[in-house]
């Protein structure tokens, strides 16, 4: 095969601005041999190969029997071009090229550029759309051909970028899918243009939800409230952890019988699996449990199965006292204190002490050195909660009395040591 180029390779214009972009290209391909001869009819491409859009195209044209062409086009930018012969007879004749030929920008014209919103501004997952836009020049002229950078930026951290050319009238289209909030910006990739703003616009992704797991509680600190662990998964192209979600979920109640949910709070940020761990929630009363995943910018709504929760509230005795102490050997040792219940306060906290009266309590000793609780007898508080009783001191040790709890009421207990000599 004989090898080619592009001999004679010249443009009509060495400089080009946004008003005078249109240059000629002239040459001639012939063999690459001492005496060259021409190559008639040759296909002759020209395209830019540096600065600018690499590889695109001015045009083709196909040369005259002397092997030479000419091939006139509007360039969009700067940069350097060449020709090239694209042998259309490979087992004669191999491609060949011309020098680079480098053409400058003059002066830039100034552009506006234009980025049009969505169609909403929150999107569903796995939406197909486009971005569109229209280049123009200062007094409304479209601006054909130009190339513009499309830039989108995931999450504001993971950014894609395109390049798509205006059309005739100077609009431009890049299709893309929603699978993450954006932002998105638009740039010309010219030097024939300035562009004193790059127009930006922002959208969200909805993502549709469901709560996988929630088991709820009694709130051990307080009284009258309940928590909950809640797991909320979302989905892209599968199901995952939603993680970080925040203001979102909330625990809803429904009374023991009743119809009506009524929202009770709402819960903090999920963690990396999804999971948002104790959120806590006053409870009007026995009835059924509900996590939500509210409608947001980022969340479609989905609710959790209802879990049923019996309330019982805390108990806890006070003013505890085994006395006297010390007390001689084969004293007697009188035990006493109020037995109350946390009645809810609806703040959050362990609740108002009301007296728990009319409720049977147990006592018992634990002798120093043992493990082994002997129960001593029982007896029942008065109206007021308070008890009082009586017994033989024998040894060093402990003293309690026990509250055994009942359906609504949870245990307790309290110690006294006392000594014996």
């Amino acid at each position: 095969m004989t090898k080619t180029r592009v001999a004679d390779f010249r443009a009509s214009r060495d400089q080009v601005d946004a008003d005078h972009d249109e240059v000629t290209f002239t040459g001639r391909v012939v063999t690459d041999e001492a005496t060259p001869r021409p190559v008639g009819d040759a296909l002759v491409v020209v395209r830019c190969m540096r600065g600018c859009d690499n590889f695109l195209e001015v045009g083709r044209v196909h040369a005259d029997a002397e092997g030479r062409f000419s091939l006139s086009g509007h360039l969009k930018s700067a940069g350097s071009y060449a020709a090239q012969y694209a042998s259309s007879q490979p087992t004669r004749y191999n491609d060949g090229w011309s020098p680079l030929l480098k053409i400058t920008a003059g002066a830039k014209a100034p552009a506006i550029v234009t980025l049009d919103p969505p169609s909403a501004r929150v999107l569903g997952y796995g939406t197909k759309f486009a971005y569109t836009g229209r280049v123009r020049r200062q007094d409304g002229r479209p601006v054909a051909g130009v190339g513009v950078i499309v830039t989108e930026c995931r999450n504001g951290d993971l950014c894609y970028t395109g390049t798509v050319r205006t059309d005739p009238d100077g609009r431009f289209r890049s299709n893309a899918v929603a699978v993450a909030p954006s932002v998105v910006d638009a740039a010309l990739f010219s030097d024939l243009y300035s562009v004193a703003r790059v127009p930006t616009i922002r959208y969200d992704v909805r993502y549709e939800t469901r709560v996988t797991d929630m088991n709820v509680r009694l709130e051990q600190n307080s009284s009258g409230w309940v928590e909950a662990d809640i797991r909320i998964q979302r989905k892209t192209t599968r199901w995952e952890p939603d993680a970080g979600l925040y203001n979102a979920v909330a625990l809803y109640f429904r009374p023991k019988g009743g119809t009506t949910w009524t929202r009770q709070n709402g819960c903090g940020v999920s963690d990396d699996d999804g999971w948002i761990r104790r959120c806590v929630a006053p409870s009007p009363g026995d009835g059924d449990w509900q996590a939500r995943v509210a409608l947001t910018d980022s969340t479609r709504p989905s609710v959790s199965v209802p879990r049923a929760l019996t309330m019982r509230y805390p108990t806890r005795f006070d003013m505890f006292d085994a006395a006297p102490e010390p007390v001689r050997k084969g004293g007697t040792v009188k035990l006493s204190g109020y037995l109350y219940w946390m009645k809810p306060d609806g703040r959050g906290s362990l609740g108002l002490p009301k007296a728990l009266g009319k409720r049977k309590i147990a006592f018992y000793f634990q002798a120093r050195g043992s493990k082994t609780w002997s129960r001593l007898g029982s007896g029942t508080t008065s109206r007021y909660g308070w008890f009082s009783s009586r017994f033989t001191a024998r040894r060093d040790g402990t003293w309690r009395v026990a509250f055994a709890g009942d359906g609504r009421l949870l245990a307790t207990s309290a110690n006294d040591y006392v000594d014996v000599r």
